[in-house]
């Protein structure tokens, strides 16, 4: 292969001559370039997607702008969602320093019990939420799980024994199971593959931001003990609950369809222009043509089988196992440990936040 046509495939067949000599350029590579792969692809997967042009050709540049654009209109947002996601995750264990365990006339051991339907409800419903996202619509179905448990969330004020505590526990568990999957989901229709580590990184990030506000944010909301004859753990709950609802009925109007679907409710214009939506489609498409077919509802079986059997997946689930393991237990009860230790239950939330 020439300098010029590996500069080509390199670049999805679009910068140097190729951009000024469009599909002929392209079609003299002989099934080199990406757009004809993904020709063939698309031919033998019987997939069509009508804003997919193989002709269509762009600069560096350009494709920077969209992903930039993706970055900030909708990976930023994605951020602000995962951010009110560990805030409700983790605000059990800041309420543990506050007089929780005395109200609900429970123990240690029946809090860690709740940690545990907590994080079982959390794994077993991550697989079925994400079947019922391929049918729904990611941009429908990940605000309305955020809605869902930001009011599983709130509704903890009212825990008053064992039995309530263990079934909230269960419900916030069960609905924010969906959310971290579906988003990996959702931001393949929008990134290549070579983009999504680097995204993911971003997307990760904010876990540690998150847990360094949750304290900093329970230290001042657990004062509030006492005011209109609530709790102070009962406030801690009721106010992220009712703030992570707010963002999850906003997330009904930010987040888009897809890259060719941007316009809708207090997204007026769009966030692309035309050109770019066919270079955002048509640059993933040549990327992965799995993805040319937006209305693919349907998880074959086989590929379920598929990824039970790769090699790949089960040295990553062993390495989240063993990588978790010793970090559950600590970040779910350091505030209340740090109390144990003599500290104000106040001040230990606070010393959660390095």
């Amino acid at each position: 292969m020439s300098s010029e046509k590996q500069e080509v495939y390199e670049h999805n067949g679009v910068p140097g001559d190729l951009e000024h000599k469009g599909s002929d350029a392209s079609s003299s590579l002989n099934g080199e370039t990406q757009a004809d792969y993904a020709d063939e692809k698309l031919r033998v997967l019987g997939q069509v997607n009508p804003h997919y042009d193989h002709d269509l050709t762009w600069t560096p540049a350009e494709e920077k702008e969209v992903v930039r654009i993706f970055d900030l209109k909708i990976l930023s947002w994605i951020g602000v969602m995962f951010f009110f996601l560990q805030l409700d995750r983790g605000n059990m264990s800041n309420a543990l320093t506050d007089n929780i365990m005395v109200d609900l006339g429970v123990d240690l051991n029946t809090m860690t019990l709740g940690t545990t339907v907590f994080i079982l409800f959390f794994c077993f419903f991550e697989i079925p939420s994400n079947l019922v996202l391929r049918r729904a619509g990611a941009h429908r179905w990940i605000p309305f799980l955020m809605v869902l448990w930001g009011l599983a969330t709130a509704a903890q004020l009212w825990m008053h024994n064992k039995a309530t505590f263990l079934i909230c526990r269960a419900f916030v568990g069960m609905f924010e199971a969906g959310y971290i999957p579906g988003i990996a989901i959702y931001l393949t229709t929008y990134y290549k593959r070579q983009e999504m580590a680097l995204r993911m990184s971003i997307f990760w990030s904010t876990l540690a931001i998150a847990n360094s506000c949750a304290g900093v944010l329970a230290y001042f909301i657990l004062q509030l003990r006492g005011a209109a004859g609530l709790a102070g753990w009962k406030w801690l709950f009721l106010i992220e609950g009712v703030a992570t609802t707010f963002v999850g009925v906003l997330s009904f109007f930010i987040l888009p369809e897809g890259p060719t679907a941007t316009r809708g409710y207090l997204r007026f214009a769009g966030y692309l222009t035309e050109r770019q939506e066919l270079i955002a489609i048509t640059r993933l498409i040549r990327d992965d043509p799995s993805k040319a077919d937006p209305s693919k509802k349907i998880v074959p079986k086989a590929d379920v089988w598929r990824a039970v059997k790769s090699p790949r997946i089960w040295p990553n689930l062993l390495i989240g196992f063993f990588g978790l393991l010793p970090s559950t237990p600590i970040g779910g009860f350091a505030p209340l440990i740090l109390k144990m230790l003599g500290f104000n239950g106040l001040k230990a939330n606070l010393m959660t936040i390095p």
